[in-house]
């Protein structure tokens, strides 16, 4: 069983102008490629922790707190939107100092795809988990989360969540955004709770999840060849999407378009499973990865 993760050693880098706080997963093998794991719209590193415990024989994994988010200091000017954070992951690969596979979710995915497609030179290869990419039928889970930006009552919303209890937050967000198949046991709530600790001590987090949603929504509106679907359709490195027929933000629907315009990805579809695969059912998603990576070695 992964360890919990919310103790593995963790400390703020300086990546380019921020400031980001990258949690470790225990090493076991020396020499491994890095990994990148890269957390979704009000996320932390912890949720990364049994998927970076299951791969660590094969990978040296880094779980990052983008900036504003988790225990990163908000960033000397506003770096919310896809682009910036995809700024952010460039900065942390070049760091690395060597090419590495990059594994996001969510918005992280969306980052993570626009950071692959700009330099693939860093990346080896992607895994976008429940990724949001643009759909003409947006999911009312989406458009519900839009109430956030409407002047005076996101304030008033985040205000409202800030008065329950953390237990009961990680209680709301896991019901909220996994699928009835998830396979879920304390130590996940430990590590969500662990997020929300870390989210609620961070005096710039606010901004940063109202500067995100904002800045997803602005790009999940951008067509043609700068849009998300115009990134993916030049990105040619071996990608895994995963995808659960429970997601609430994402609709498994796409599945069929992202193989289409990702050159030679693999989509993997999960039945029952929701937005947050990579903890509802991290061995699957292990199991996905290593055939990713198998497939890339010479025959």
């Amino acid at each position: 069983m992964p360890d919990e993760g919310a103790g593995w050693p963790g400390e703020c880098l300086a990546v380019g102008p921020w400031q980001v706080f990258v949690r470790r997963a225990p090493r076991r093998q020396e020499g491994a490629v890095p990994a990148v794991f890269v957390h979704g719209l009000g996320g932390g590193s912890t949720t990364w922790t049994d998927l970076m415990g299951l791969l660590a024989d094969e990978v040296d994994g880094y779980a990052v707190d983008l900036p504003g988010f988790g225990l990163s200091p908000a960033p000397p000017e506003p770096a919310y939107t896809v682009p910036a954070q995809a700024r952010v992951l460039h900065a942390l690969l070049e760091r690395l100092g060597r090419p590495a596979h990059l594994v996001g979710n969510s918005l992280g995915a969306a980052a993570s795809l626009q950071a692959a497609a700009h330099r693939p030179d860093l990346v080896r290869t992607l895994t976008l988990v429940s990724p949001t990419l643009p759909d003409w039928r947006p999911r009312p889970a989406i458009v519900a989360g839009t109430g956030l930006l409407v002047p005076g009552l996101g304030p008033w919303l985040m205000h409202r969540q800030a008065e329950v209890t953390v237990e009961q937050q990680a209680r709301q967000v896991l019901t909220g955004l996994t699928g009835p198949a998830a396979r879920l046991a304390p130590r996940h709530y430990a590590q969500v709770e662990a997020d929300i600790r870390a989210a609620s001590a961070n005096s710039g987090i606010a901004e940063a999840y109202v500067g995100a949603l904002r800045g997803a929504l602005a790009n999940n509106l951008r067509r043609g060849p700068r849009g998300l679907w115009g990134t993916a359709a030049g990105v040619s490195l071996p990608t895994l999407v995963v995808l659960g027929t429970a997601d609430p933000f994402v609709h498994p629907r796409i599945a069929a378009r992202t193989a289409r315009t990702i050159r030679g990805s693999r989509v993997l579809v999960l039945s029952g499973i929701g937005h947050l695969a990579h903890l509802e059912a991290a061995q699957t998603v292990a199991d996905g990865f290593r055939a990713l990576l198998r497939s890339t070695e010479p025959q």
